[in-house]
């Protein structure tokens, strides 16, 4: 079935000029072949680029926890002690702070979108909710079969020491803190749930006063297990405290708290206004072209 015989059989099935075109819109962006296969669109965007995504600000992680988190603190702590300190007796460390840098986020390329549902696709502005898989296409060596997000880091660790006698830090007792720097690469890949990795679009489409329809991507629903998401780490080779920090970072990237966080940072740049704006605006031109399509098919 080519692409005029789709347009024409949801005209006779009875459905919306908006329900074919989005149909034929479809088929477009999961053929192969077809110049309109969404894993050839995604690297046409370029404000912001998404093929590779490069982040424009620094990503922070706070309030880290977990019992390994807090073992791995202490060890630090412990092994940075100044010696005036030594031997440092109930010893206490606050949670760790991440400082993520220079990321760059690849494999965007990798999606699909489903069918899309359409609200009042006879009115003024019809409502059309469109999921997006991503992490499904397989085989292919030019799209990559996970999602990575690359960069450096910066682990803060503060330690404190209490006065003689005490359960408890206070203000003016002794503290110090390290920093452990180095490079991690976080894979969002399809889990052993099979649950999906999907980010649920929700647009508004009007026709504008030469005839055109215009796209505008209103929100996102992201869908990201927290067990699609694993993070490794390499500290840099020059510091003291190697295993310790690499240990701590890993725990602490990959703790309940910190995918969250991880995922939140990821999901918030790629649904800013520039994004949604830039994906509205090639959905724009697309679909034009692809209503023309529909449009001969009908007649």
């Amino acid at each position: 079935m080519d692409l005029e015989d789709i347009g024409k059989m949801e005209f006779a099935n009875g459905g919306s000029l908006l329900e074919a075109i989005l149909k034929v819109f479809k088929k477009r962006m999961t053929t192969p072949a077809d110049s309109d296969y969404l894993p050839k669109l995604v690297p046409k965007l370029n404000n912001p680029c998404l093929a590779p995504y490069r982040a424009t600000d620094d990503w922070t992680l706070n309030n880290l926890a977990g019992s390994s988190i807090v073992t791995a603190s202490n060890q630090i702590c412990i092994q940075s002690t100044p010696s005036k300190y030594s031997p440092a007796v109930g010893m206490q460390c606050d949670a760790p702070n991440l400082k993520l840098s220079n990321i760059v986020v690849d494999g965007l390329t990798n999606v699909q979108p489903e069918e899309a549902t359409v609200t009042d696709p006879d009115g003024d502005a019809p409502k059309v909710v469109v999921p997006l898989d991503f992490c499904t296409i397989t085989g292919n060596a030019s799209i990559p079969e996970a999602i990575t997000i690359c960069g450096n880091f910066a682990l803060s660790q503060t330690c404190c020491i209490p006065l003689r006698g005490a359960t408890s830090c206070a203000p003016g007792n002794p503290t110090f803190g390290t920093t452990g720097t180095g490079t991690f690469t976080a894979t969002i890949s399809v889990p052993p749930s099979g649950e999906k990795i999907q980010m649920v679009n929700h647009a508004t489409i009007t026709v504008d006063p030469s005839g055109n329809f215009v796209v505008k991507i209103d929100s996102v629903d992201a869908n990201i297990p927290e067990d699609a998401l694993n993070t490794v780490v390499v500290i840099s080779t020059s510091d003291p405290h190697k295993s310790a920090f690499e240990r701590l970072a890993e725990e602490a990237l990959n703790s309940d708290g910190g995918k969250k966080q991880l995922i939140g940072a990821f999901v918030a740049e790629l649904t800013s206004p520039n994004t949604l704006n830039e994906i509205g605006n090639m959905m724009t031109k697309r679909i034009n072209e692809v209503f023309s399509i529909v449009r001969e098919a009908s007649q």
